[in-house]
């Protein structure tokens, strides 16, 4: 998939999975994951569904079938490159949960170039096959979700596949713990809400054009061309009018026309916590025949991505404040301060893509 259609692909599916919770409350999606997910379950179909799944993907994965070559292939280090970024900036894992049998060379090319790990669930006792499956997300999210799958939830010849993913924010420059004082937010609703504000005065690269009815501010990450980027809806409107008009294939223009302000920055503390099952938003993309039991060929398929984030003062790594510039020599002050609704998402500026993407519209929820 070209990074445009990447692009595309993720911004029709957030969408879609805000619509489908009415447009408000948290969400978080990690794009990275879908790609990831996507490409291993591609690797191992033929006929009609390749072909539907190939056609969103947009790339020719028949390479992959050469067992001699395939580790030089283009779509093996396409895979591999967006997977090891993103591994360096969160804690990753995928996994497919199935009752059949799966062919050793799928097992081999799944896992190495995706990361996908492979366990067999007994099919004739659904009561622990759900507890593998609960025990395995509990332990990947950090004890955050418990009991997702029921027995009723089991099947005969069952496939589900998982992606779990963990960011904790690691800033470059540290927001300072002790100017993080308890301050007003109005969430989606209007509703005044006492949240953790941080606080940071520095230089910013800011994207404020009046031909949009946002604003971004870039925040640089520890990790090298890795950036967060804040998306703050104008007075008046909302995260729904912002999604139909931000354009995740803008990213690198809006970074580039971005201009270096000093700002007086406030950020709300938060977490978000997002689990959705991505088989509606794909079917209206036509990938359809994985997932119905009498065209699959393998039974039934479940996709489920999760996606946790979180945002604080200081990150991962040593402390290390911005440093404080005398007010008197700065001619004008930005004023960015986020006490509304909000996206974040996370953006490598060397290849152009977003990884993670979250909305918060209530900072105090986790």
């Amino acid at each position: 998939m070209t990074v445009i259609g990447l692009h595309s692909f993720n911004s029709q599916i957030l969408n879609e999975l805000y619509s489908s919770q009415n447009y408000t409350g948290n969400m978080a999606f990690s794009g990275i994951g879908l790609y990831l997910l996507l490409s291993a379950i591609n690797f191992g179909l033929s006929g009609r569904s390749f072909s539907q799944l190939s056609n969103i993907l947009g790339q020719n994965y028949h390479e992959l079938f050469d067992t001699a070559n395939w580790r030089n292939s283009e779509r093996a280090y396409e895979c591999l490159d967006r997977r090891y970024l993103a591994e360096e900036i969160s804690s990753m894992n995928s996994v497919v949960f199935f009752s059949g049998d799966i062919f050793d060379y799928y097992k081999q090319i799944s896992g190495l170039v995706c990361s996908l790990n492979h366990i067999k669930i007994n099919d004739s006792d659904p009561e622990e096959s759900a507890c593998r499956l609960n025990k395995w997300i509990s332990q990947t999210t950090f004890g955050s979700i418990w009991n997702m799958f029921d027995h009723s939830m089991m099947s005969e010849n069952i496939m589900i596949f998982i992606h779990t993913l963990f960011f904790r924010a690691d800033w470059k420059t540290k927001f300072n713990p002790a100017l993080t004082k308890h301050e007003l937010f109005y969430d989606d609703k209007c509703r005044p809400l006492k949240v953790a504000m941080m606080n940071q005065r520095s230089f910013y690269p800011i994207y404020d054009s009046i031909k949009d009815n946002f604003q971004i501010l870039f925040k640089p990450l520890a990790h090298p061309y890795f950036l967060a980027a804040i998306v703050l809806p104008r007075v008046g409107h909302t995260i729904k009018d912002v999604l139909k008009s931000f354009k995740f294939n803008e990213m690198k223009n809006y970074f580039q026309n971005s201009s270096l302000k000093y700002a007086d920055f406030k950020l709300p503390k938060f977490q978000v916590l997002s689990h959705a099952d991505l088989v509606q938003p794909l079917t209206l993309f036509g990938i359809t025949d994985i997932f119905e039991r009498n065209h699959s060929g393998f039974g039934k398929m479940t996709y489920r991505n999760i996606a946790k984030i979180a945002v604080d003062e200081l990150g991962l790594r040593e402390i290390e404040f911005s440093r404080a510039i005398p007010e008197e020599s700065i001619s004008q002050q930005y004023l960015f301060h986020v006490r509304r609704p909000f996206l974040f998402f996370v953006y490598s500026s060397i290849d152009n893509h977003v990884f993670f993407s979250a909305i918060v519209t209530n900072p105090n929820e986790a």
